[in-house]
């Protein structure tokens, strides 16, 4: 009985994990350029030529329009990644790796609180209780012993 690495790992998992390498590998990489003194906006330049050409490049090869079919509503989500990317290589820059890489990681608490307040979703109580411990934890680990 001989089992595949197919059958022991899902494609979703190892998808994701590819992914977290990809931004650990970023991350790094951020952080290690950041120490010639390269300020941050170039670094995000840099990132969102490379981000610009890909996407075009994609969008182009299935046809879709590239201003999309909301112009405003793109140009807000455009905006708000933009300012997003920023704080994150910002945080990069100048925190320790590890206590930016956790700042990264618990933006999920962030989105589930900011869509019960503003879009009044519903929320499990075992999603609050999660929220709570995530909470929790990030201050009990940030606070100086």
């Amino acid at each position: 009985m001989n089992v595949s690495f197919d059958q022991l790992v899902p494609v979703g998992v190892r998808y994701m994990v590819l992914s977290a390498l990809g931004f650990a590998l970023m991350s790094a990489s951020v952080k290690y350029v950041s120490t010639y003194g390269i300020p941050v906006f170039e670094i995000v330049a840099a990132r969102a030529l490379v981000s610009l050409i890909l996407s075009y490049v994609d969008v182009k090869r299935k046809g879709i329009s590239i201003w999309g079919n909301n112009r405003k509503l793109l140009l807000a989500r455009g905006v708000m990644g933009s300012l997003a990317l920023i704080c994150v290589y910002y945080a990069v820059t100048t925190l320790p790796l590890a206590e930016a890489t956790i700042l990264q990681y618990i933006h999920p608490v962030f989105t589930a609180l900011l869509a019960f307040v503003f879009l009044k979703e519903r929320v499990q109580f075992s999603t609050f209780i999660c929220i709570f411990l995530s909470l929790l934890a990030y201050i009990l680990w940030s606070a100086p012993l």
